[in-house]
């Protein structure tokens, strides 16, 4: 009896089938080989490449990310859409890598189709994002169209709001233009939105933002780093405003929730419509209350900042004033200039922290926003006839 059993009826067309579905996965593995660089190109025969079906006169490769909004990305679709009246199966390949969908276009009349429509803004290419490598001449050159698709997908974070393609020539032309990131720069940026939150300015908080988002655009920052640092700007402000405003309960997520949402987005203009989307929240929490005036709500602003560095042109521009015109209404109302103002109430709170704490003069001075004790020393003498340590030990004695 023999060991294996004889095929019988249809057994040598099921052979077949079967061979032929060996030999078709087969070559979808050396074409993915070939598309992402395991294998030397030059170890492909010419016979291969035309079993591959690799005869064409430029290849380009295309790597598809479905927006996060989209329904799933099917290969039909975007084969069809790329195909257009064409018609031709053998003007692309396709695979899976990574999450994402590999498009292999092959030819020069799929290669310009893909770019008349990538330059559009037809609503299919809404649904997705896209990235390329150049286009090449040679089989030989395609793993190095690949590899610059996948650069520029690592860079879709800085997309423009709007924009779903970046080609390899834009990611080129962005990596010249931009700039180390300055720390300075987002301690600006971070003064200057507390300012407009606690002034109730949404158009200067918006602008703000978008001044940010701006300037984020041009840094030369990893991605992942860039979401670090933003989310370092929204706790050191979540800070400062719950530490100003502690009686109300503004509707601050929590650290770890700010974290989380800041780490999954995949784009920078989602972090920041994050971000505005949380401040008109802290906007409708603080509101005005019944500090109607502007004047009132300027003088609440010095009575919480007391400590920053205060100018006149800097709260004018905060409230969307003319610094001369405030400056004249500020003294008209409240009956010294302004400067002489911020002096009064930084005194003020030096004669509390005098009485109550045990700091040293040097300390309150900087404390209360003077970063020169001699300067401390001559407005407090100025203002109250006595030095700070004497004021101190009067009222240590009881006297008033």
């Amino acid at each position: 009896m023999s060991e294996f059993p004889v095929p019988s009826g249809d057994a040598p067309e099921a052979y077949c089938i079967h061979s032929r579905m060996l030999w078709e996965r087969f070559q979808a593995q050396m074409l993915r080989d070939l598309v992402t660089g395991s294998i030397a190109p030059e170890l492909l025969s010419g016979e291969v490449l035309s079993d591959l079906h690799l005869n064409a006169d430029r290849y380009r490769v295309v790597l598809v990310q479905p927006c996060p909004s989209s329904a799933p990305l099917g290969e039909a679709w975007i084969a069809e859409v790329l195909r257009g009246d064409s018609g031709k199966s053998a003007s692309l390949e396709f695979f899976r890598q990574e999450g994402r969908l590999v498009i292999l276009l092959k030819g020069r009349a799929c290669v310009r189709r893909f770019q008349e429509l990538a330059s559009g803004d037809s609503e299919p290419m809404r649904r997705v994002f896209l990235t390329a490598g150049r286009p090449v001449d040679s089989a030989q050159q395609i793993a190095r169209s690949y590899r610059e698709g996948c650069k520029a997908m690592e860079q879709r974070f800085f997309s423009p709001r709007g924009k779903h393609y970046l080609s390899f020539e834009a990611l080129r032309s962005m990596e010249r233009s931009r700039e180390p990131i300055r720390q300075e720069a987002l301690e600006a940026y971070t003064t200057r939105l507390a300012g407009s939150l606690q002034t109730f300015n949404r158009r200067n908080a918006e602008q703000c933002l978008h001044a940010l988002e701006e300037y984020l655009y041009s840094v030369d920052t990893a991605p992942e780093q860039v979401k670090i640092l933003l989310a370092d700007f929204y706790t050191s402000l979540k800070g400062k405003l719950t530490q100003l405003y502690q009686p109300l309960p503004i509707p601050f997520p929590s650290n770890s929730q700010i974290i989380t949402q800041i780490q999954h987005a995949e784009s920078l203009y989602e972090i920041m419509d994050y971000l505005s989307a949380q401040f008109d929240g802290v906007l409708a929490a603080i509101g005005t209350g019944s500090r109607n005036d502007v004047l009132d709500n300027i003088l609440y602003y010095i009575e919480k900042n007391y400590a920053e560095p205060l100018k006149l042109e800097s709260i004018a521009e905060l409230f969307g004033y003319n610094s001369a015109y405030l400056g004249k209404l500020f003294t008209r109302k409240v009956g010294c200039n302004f400067n002489a103002y911020v002096d009064q109430t930084r005194i003020g709170k030096a004669k509390e922290l005098l009485c109550t704490g045990s700091w040293k003069v040097y300390e309150i001075a900087e404390r209360v926003g003077y970063r020169n004790v001699d300067y401390f020393h001559k407005k407090f003498r100025a203002l109250e006839g006595i030095s700070p340590a004497e004021y101190r030990k009067q009222s240590r004695a009881g006297k008033p």
